[in-house]
């Protein structure tokens, strides 16, 4: 209460707004998302030995939309504008030496057969034809994008198929661990939940065994896999 309260005085025009309550494992890729953004400005202020976190957004989603995932092959600039980002260190230097030099020559400074041929009506076509190749050249990204995307699951869904038969077989009254994901619990709370297996559901449709559990609190509604789990019977030997 008392933050809230000092929230409303540092910023009088704040207006909060009381929402549903969400789950957060439902919105997994946003929470891996921001929990990136977190690791990797966290090191930002660790190697400028700064505390300016606002600063350092900057620099920060820059580098993170110039990364290659492997699912794409283009970093995500890439995939909006259609062209790798135009950062290249030479090419400020040359510019700013040619203004030190005063080698760039103002428009007013122009002759007037050059202000001329400028002047002409040329800008309908050369928009063309900037439109036409930005086009093209944006559409061969994406499409590559999505060539090496469908590559990528393909494999992926390869190497799940392999590992559920490969996954650990549990029994009934068998002693696991539930993980628990970092943002569903505090910093202080337990990673791993322990359980017991009270029933074990087998779908027809699928590799896929699902096991319902029941801890010293109570029993859980939701059923998960064997991925979910640590076997814990060594553990309590």
């Amino acid at each position: 209460a008392n933050i809230i309260l000092n929230l409303k005085l540092d910023w009088p025009d704040l207006i909060i707004i009381n929402g549903r309550p969400r789950h957060p494992q439902s919105q997994g890729l946003v929470e891996r998302g921001n929990a990136f953004v977190q690791k990797i400005l966290g090191k930002w202020l660790e190697t400028n030995n700064s505390l300016d976190w606002p600063s350092g957004l900057g620099p920060v989603m820059l580098a993170i939309n110039n990364c290659i995932p492997q699912s794409t092959k283009k970093t995500p600039y890439e995939l909006v504008f259609g062209q790798r980002v135009r950062n290249d260190h030479d090419f400020w230097i040359q510019i700013y030496e040619q203004s030190n030099n005063k080698s760039i020559i103002n428009e007013e400074d122009l002759p007037s057969s050059i202000n001329s041929y400028l002047n002409s009506d040329n800008d309908e076509f050369l928009f063309s034809i900037s439109i036409n190749s930005n086009h093209g050249s944006h559409k061969r990204v994406r499409d590559e994008a999505e060539k090496n995307c469908i590559r990528t699951a393909e494999r992926q869904m390869k190497n799940y198929q392999r590992a559920l038969k490969k996954q650990k077989v549990f029994q009934v009254n068998d002693i696991v661990g539930l993980k628990i994901a970092d943002v569903d619990r505090s910093n202080t709370a337990s990673s791993i939940l322990p359980c017991k297996i009270f029933k074990i559901i087998i779908k027809k449709d699928s590799l896929t065994t699902l096991y319902k559990m029941a801890t010293v609190n109570g029993i859980i509604t939701d059923a998960f896999s064997s991925s979910d789990l640590i076997d814990l019977s060594e553990t309590l030997c």
